[in-house]
């Protein structure tokens, strides 16, 4: 092999392994970039549902009546929050004596939502549901109670106070809820509560996004299923519905 030959070899495979060089460290910078970002994505949504969570906390006292406003952080990070309206439970009361159906009603609620990258949170009825990749899970349960002694609904429903329907920012905000109405809807004045008397509860989730992880919730808890309807024997029942108004703070 003359001088001229052993030079072309060197530069050939000084190129060749150069691109190899090249070609795995783009690799691993693609690759590692991507990880990285579902990492993050993955632990913001963490974060939105541990928020979520501890913001439905600090909102029962407000079904509670224990104070008229109570507010709580969220950082959006670049997702979205809004109000939505897609939630509707139908409750009925029915008692032996006398002989009648002494409620039914259709409570329809907004639901407060937080999204980011294909990840939901809503804070639904009182509850918080995680969703991703077609699937929900409850991250905490509504205000609700099925006992032999007692059942109890008390739900709650999400209204905008104002200002834009949506928001998104890189930062966070102040969610600041007011108890805008809050209603007794059973019993009523005119409705006998007589512990010796049979009581029947039943609840059906006419709409929801989260009907899949509603269902695990009443089957899991005492609720007795009735075809499309939960049901709960007991003695007495109170359904109670609490309207709060939001409003955002930078």
């Amino acid at each position: 092999m003359t001088f001229d030959e052993r030079g072309v070899s060197e530069v050939l495979g000084f190129i060749f392994i150069f691109s190899i060089i090249v070609a795995s460290v783009g690799i691993l910078y693609v690759s590692g970039v991507g990880s990285l970002t579902s990492a993050r994505n993955a632990e913001q949504s963490r974060n939105a549902q541990r928020a979520f969570s501890a913001l439905a906390t600090t909102f029962d006292d407000l079904q509670r009546g224990r104070a008229p406003a109570r507010a709580g952080e969220i950082r959006l990070s670049g997702g979205s929050l809004s109000v939505e309206n897609e939630t509707e439970l139908r409750v009925v009361v029915d008692q032996t004596s006398p002989s009648a159906v002494t409620l039914n009603r259709t409570l329809s609620h907004g639901s407060l939502v937080y999204s980011f990258d294909g990840s939901v949170v809503r804070y639904e009825a009182g509850a918080v549901f995680g969703r991703s990749d077609g699937g929900s899970v409850t991250l905490r349960p509504p205000a609700f109670a099925c006992g032999p002694d007692r059942a109890f609904v008390s739900s709650v429903s999400v209204v905008g106070a104002g200002g834009p329907s949506a928001l998104r920012t890189d930062g966070s905000v102040l969610l600041v809820g007011r108890t805008a109405s809050k209603e007794l809807v059973f019993p009523t004045d005119s409705t006998p509560q007589d512990a010796a008397q049979a009581t029947t509860v039943r609840i059906t989730v006419a709409s929801s996004p989260n009907d899949a992880a509603w269902r695990r919730y009443f089957e899991g808890t005492g609720w007795s299923k009735n075809g499309s309807w939960y049901e709960c024997h007991t003695r007495r029942a109170v359904v109670r519905e609490t309207t709060v108004a939001f409003s955002v703070r930078d």
